[in-house]
């Protein structure tokens, strides 16, 4: 059983990865045949049909799996699959076809700068199709077939970057490239979804068990919107008050610095069941303690490396017209930063059964970037977007931080690694006038000192902590 959840955990760490690994792989490609301008536009639909989605979903597959377990024989667990999926579908159909009749008058009316057709206009049709996935990939998951879920998880997005390069590269259609090749990928992984349900699940309409759903999952909403709001909504504020080149610049930015969230996310993905087996026990403060400061330390240590060496990072994977881009790396590092220490507070407040704590603080983070953007992005413009997500994570971590009851929490062991990441911004900053052997040099040696710091405060005491529990 053990050596079963290892492999899964690891085959679920490799579907988180491989797929962001493939886009970021691709993106010194992308910056060189597109613009900072159809940067912008991808960036703004991308972020407007992500909060589509989250109203098509309706948060039914987390209901899916809480309930999976709970019923009593294959056919009702087959029921379950089919009248949830039924629904799901249809309620997608309905919600994408109202964003796709009324976003063009809203595009209209609020003067966009980005025309309906053809990009939003195929991002909803993207978005639509994405929506049949959720419940195929929740049944993999209950069915605990770890395999076929990342299976399906990288072909998918290995053939839409595969039809991606060719449409973007070889055929030169540019930036609706991006469009037609989610959309082609989609179109037959939207029929074999189809078909893992009609083989695997019961068709069904079960009003009852529909009412259920959404009494379960409606509470969750606001919490699902809050995160996209904190993480997304810059881009929606931004269209309003910069050129879209600025946007597309921003959210190169964004993309090279998020790549790190994949390793947080994967990682987490792998201790959360830990989180919650251990919680209550003698060893859950261990494991806590010795999980926080190994990631911390890494996640702490590649961000500073990537904030110090930003100007020469974005020299080598993006065109010159991206190259001031560097400058928004180490404010929106600390957004990343924040939500190292996030995973680890929220997981401990949901063992701890306070789920609605954790809903409400997502609410107010939301509500503080949305504030803040407001106010900041008509004055700073893409440096505004920055700084209003770094405060709402850094708002959010303090909140979290808080509320739970954590025995070994120490402020001071987690400023420090904050302390560190700034302190080595301010001193890398002046070097980066220019790219020179020394300024090289000298950023090395920026880092290597950091290596031993971290080594000496926080890994070392991970591979103590290791030794001595089990």
């Amino acid at each position: 059983m053990k050596n079963k959840l290892f492999k899964d955990s690891l085959l679920y760490t490799i579907g988180e990865v491989v797929p962001r690994a493939i886009s970021f792989i691709l993106l010194p490609i992308y910056t060189t045949f597109l613009t900072p301008s159809d940067y912008g536009i991808l960036s703004y639909t991308n972020s407007a049909t992500m909060f589509i989605f989250a109203f098509a979903a309706l948060s039914l597959n987390t209901f899916v799996l809480r309930n999976f377990f709970n019923c009593n024989d294959e056919d009702s667990k087959k029921r379950l699959i089919g009248n949830i999926f039924i629904f799901m579908a249809f309620s997608n159909i309905v919600i994408s076809s109202l964003f796709y009749i009324f976003t063009p008058l809203f595009l209209e009316f609020s003067d966009s700068q980005i025309p309906w057709n053809p990009y939003f206009k195929l991002a909803i049709i993207n978005n639509f199709l994405e929506g049949f996935s959720i419940i195929p990939l929740v049944f993999y998951r209950v069915r605990q077939n770890a395999k076929l879920f990342v299976f399906l998880s990288i072909s998918r997005v290995l053939i839409q970057a595969i039809l991606t390069y060719i449409f973007i590269v070889i055929y030169d259609w540019g930036l609706i490239g991006n469009y037609y090749g989610r959309l082609f990928s989609l179109i037959p992984f939207t029929l074999i979804y189809i078909v893992i349900i009609l083989k695997n699940a019961t068709i069904n309409l079960n009003l009852e068990q529909i009412k259920q759903g959404l009494k379960f999952s409606f509470p969750l909403i606001p919490g699902t919107i809050a995160y996209l709001l904190v993480s997304m909504f810059d881009r929606i504020i931004l269209e309003r008050h910069v050129s879209l080149s600025e946007i597309g610049i921003y959210n190169i930015a964004y993309t090279l610095v998020f790549a790190l969230n994949m390793l947080i996310q994967s990682t987490y993905k792998a201790i959360e069941p830990e989180i919650f087996k251990r919680y209550g026990s003698d060893t859950f403060e261990s494991f806590i303690t010795k999980s926080k400061a190994f990631l911390l330390a890494i996640i702490y240590f590649a961000g500073i490396g990537l904030s110090v060496f930003s100007k020469e990072i974005f020299t080598i994977i993006a065109s010159e017209k991206y190259l001031m881009g560097y400058k928004l790396v180490p404010i929106i590092l600390i957004s990343i930063f924040m939500m190292a220490h996030n995973v680890f507070y929220g997981g401990i407040l949901i063992a701890e059964g306070k789920t609605k704590v954790s809903g409400r603080i997502s609410i107010i983070s939301a509500a503080v970037s949305v504030g803040m953007n407001f106010i900041l992005i008509p004055i700073i413009g893409t440096y505004g977007a920055a700084i209003s997500s770094g405060i709402a994570f850094l708002l959010m971590t303090i909140m979290l931080y808080s509320k739970i009851n954590y025995k070994e929490k120490k402020i001071f062991q987690e400023l420090s690694f904050f302390l560190v990441f700034v302190i080595s911004a301010l001193l890398s900053y002046p070097l980066n006038h220019s790219i020179t052997v020394i300024s090289v040099l000298l950023k090395s040696s920026i880092i290597i000192t950091i290596a031993i710091i971290f080594y000496k405060i926080h890994i070392s005491k991970f591979f103590y902590i290791r030794a001595n529990y089990k």
